[in-house]
């Protein structure tokens, strides 16, 4: 999974944290995606929030569609 990737397309650095939370909520289903992305903007607000939140979203499709293949 390229979350270093994503993390770097939506926060131009490789910070893969939220990107791997987004992945593990598709790859469990432990937790909702929703329920990241509101987590994700609770803890980084502002415009670090949205590239985060964007990258956690970017890394559950991701896994969803590997899962789909």
């Amino acid at each position: 999974m390229p979350a270093g990737e994503l993390a770097r397309t939506h926060l131009g650095r490789p910070l893969p944290g939220p990107a791997l939370l987004g992945a593990f909520a598709a790859l469990t289903g432990v937790v909702a995606l929703p329920s990241v992305l509101a987590a994700v903007r609770e803890r980084f607000p502002g415009a670090a929030g949205e590239g985060n939140a964007a990258a956690a979203e970017a890394a559950h499709e991701y896994v969803g569609e590997v899962a789909r293949a």
